[in-house]
């Protein structure tokens, strides 16, 4: 594993689905949970943080176009200072009482093979070692059938 170097400590956790067969807007009516980013495939908008259209981007000559995504972020959720707090298992945490509410609705959409349920953090900070998520936080993201992926960026 390549640890790459940041600029600026910084920790969040963002939980997504994605899919050819997610539709975001179901999501959005069924958990009334307000997404900070959603997009149906193919579609042409703006999020918050990009200023260009998102949908479709050109990557080496090929147009890439954005999955079908739901998503929620402890970025957007904690306040600008707590987004700095190291403790990525708070961040998870606070995904996880936001989700658990609608884990059956969870599980059941993430067995279909066209829907992928990630915890996707990142994690940047001055410190020889990555962050420490105990069992018990483990064992509840497993248990709404998500990935977790770790981006781990060095200070030092």
């Amino acid at each position: 594993m390549r640890v790459k170097k940041a600029r600026r400590r910084r920790t969040f956790a963002s939980f997504r689905l994605t899919g050819d067969d997610l539709d975001p807007e179901e999501w959005i009516e069924r958990t009334e949970i307000t997404p900070q980013y959603a997009a149906k495939d193919g579609e042409i908008l703006h999020s918050r943080r990009h200023r260009r259209p998102r949908a479709l981007q050109e990557r080496d000559g090929f147009v890439w176009k954005r999955p079908n995504m739901w998503s929620v972020s402890s970025r957007e959720i904690f306040d600008t200072e707590a987004s700095d707090v190291g403790d990525l298992n708070q961040h998870l945490i606070l995904l996880l009482e936001l989700l658990e509410p609608h884990s059956d609705m969870i599980r059941e959409r993430v067995k279909h093979p066209g829907i992928r349920a990630e915890f996707f953090c990142y994690w940047s900070y001055y410190s020889s070692h990555g962050p420490t998520i105990p069992p018990s936080t483990l064992v509840r993201m497993g248990a709404l059938g998500a990935a977790f992926s770790l981006d781990i960026y060095s200070l030092d």
